[in-house]
């Protein structure tokens, strides 16, 4: 029995993976039948298929994922869990208490520190999401997610330069390549008043696509910055 557990567990990890999630909770729902009761097993079947859940089923998943951290409130990875499914539902206040104690449970683990920089940020606490994010972008281990994240919670903070310092150092001598980098950077270069900079960054995402929203809305801002009515009026007309 113990062996067929482990099979599926590992089946609805996989599943879980690929984005199976109807897989991942039918494999998770036979493992926690094979399971007895007190099997250290049974909070990573209920975390598994409470993930899994929370695209169709919200209310069940969370119960699932209540219920593995309440089973083994020590173990990070259900926390986590739980964390990214408030996060993820827009339940900021408790996802951050939730992520918090994962993030010291975890010991700072980079993906841990990237959801709680992210609901820092989102409630508003830039300086705290800098401090969670810092140590892990310094010590050479985040992502370029995490370092994106890093730059903005630092441009929220008020220190821009190095907003921008971070961003330059990720993107190198060709400078960022996708439309959602140019613009970051873009509003950066804004808010330290080099126009000339934000311009060019913002003039190679309308050259992609026309009708971005974000480029022109800051566009409109920067040309009225420059006094450059005429771009301003083409800008204001594709608004």
């Amino acid at each position: 029995m113990s062996d067929q557990a482990e099979a599926l567990l590992d089946g609805a990890v996989q599943a879980l993976q690929a984005g199976e999630a109807s897989t991942c909770i039918s494999l998770s729902t036979q493992a926690l039948q094979c399971l007895t009761e007190g099997d250290r097993r049974i909070p990573e079947a209920l975390s598994l298929r409470g993930t899994a859940r929370m695209g169709s089923m919200p209310d069940a998943g969370f119960e699932d994922l209540r219920q593995a951290v309440a089973l083994d409130p020590a173990e990070p990875q259900f926390q986590t869990a739980l964390g990214q499914a408030l996060l993820s539902t827009g339940q900021l206040e408790e996802a951050e208490v939730v992520l918090s104690k994962a993030f010291q449970a975890s010991r700072g683990h980079p993906a841990v520190a990237g959801l709680l920089g992210r609901c820092l940020l989102d409630r508003g606490k830039a300086f705290d999401a800098v401090q969670a994010l810092g140590p892990v972008v310094q010590g050479g281990k985040a992502s370029t997610g995490i370092i994106k994240l890093f730059s903005e919670a630092l441009f929220a903070s008020g220190d821009i330069y190095s907003a921008r310092d971070v961003l330059s150092q990720l993107y190198g001598e060709n400078g960022p390549q996708q439309a959602e980098e140019k613009l970051q950077l873009a509003r950066i270069e804004m808010a330290l008043r080099d126009y000339t900079s934000a311009d060019h960054l913002l003039s190679g995402v309308l050259e992609t696509d026309a009708t971005s929203l974000p480029a022109l809305m800051s566009s409109v801002r920067l040309m009225d910055w420059m006094d450059d009515r005429a771009r301003l009026n083409e800008y204001l007309f594709r608004l």
